[in-house]
C-alpha cells in the first residue's frame, strides 16, 4: 500500500478542485508500479487522477537523470514519484524536458523521498507540487 500524509492529500484535493472546479473529491489511484528511466525519460500510461510510480535508473546505474515524463491524461492529473531502490538516486531536472521544479534539480535518494507533480495538458508539462526529502 501507499501511504500519503494528510497535508499532501489536502494539497492534491486543492489542486484537483482548482483545475476541475468540482470541489474536493476522492480520487482513485492506480496500483503502484515501477518505471525505469530510458534516455532520461519515463512514460506513464494511467488515466487515473492520482498516479504513483517508483522509478529506477537505467541499467541499475548509481544515479540517473529524469528529464521528461511522457504521458499525462488531463490537466490536474497528479503523479507521485519515489525511488525504487535506496542505493540508486533519481535526479529530476528542471526545464531540460517537460518537468518544472522549484529548483534546478530534485534528488530522490531514499525510498521515503517523494516528488509530487501536477500535469498541465495545454503546455504538456509536469509542474512540481511538492517535494519531500526524507533521507
Amino acid at each position: 500500500p501507499v501511504y500519503i500524509e494528510a497535508d499532501v492529500i489536502l494539497t492534491i484535493a486543492a489542486v484537483h478542485a482548482a483545475s476541475h472546479d468540482t470541489g474536493i473529491v476522492k480520487a482513485p489511484m492506480d496500483p503502484s508500479s515501477e518505471l525505469t528511466i530510458a534516455s532520461g525519460e519515463i512514460t506513464i500510461t494511467s488515466t487515473a487522477p492520482l498516479v504513483h510510480h517508483t522509478v529506477d535508473t537505467e541499467s541499475d546505474a548509481a544515479s540517473d537523470d529524469l528529464d521528461t515524463i511522457n504521458g499525462g491524461a488531463f490537466t490536474g492529473q497528479v503523479l507521485i514519484l519515489q525511488v525504487a531502490n535506496a542505493s540508486r538516486s533519481i535526479v529530476a531536472n528542471d526545464g531540460t524536458g517537460n518537468i518544472a521544479l522549484a529548483s534546478s534539480t530534485q534528488t530522490l535518494n531514499s525510498v521515503q523521498d517523494m516528488l509530487i507533480l501536477v500535469y498541465n495538458a495545454t503546455l504538456d508539462y509536469w509542474h512540481a507540487g511538492a517535494f519531500a526529502n526524507n533521507a
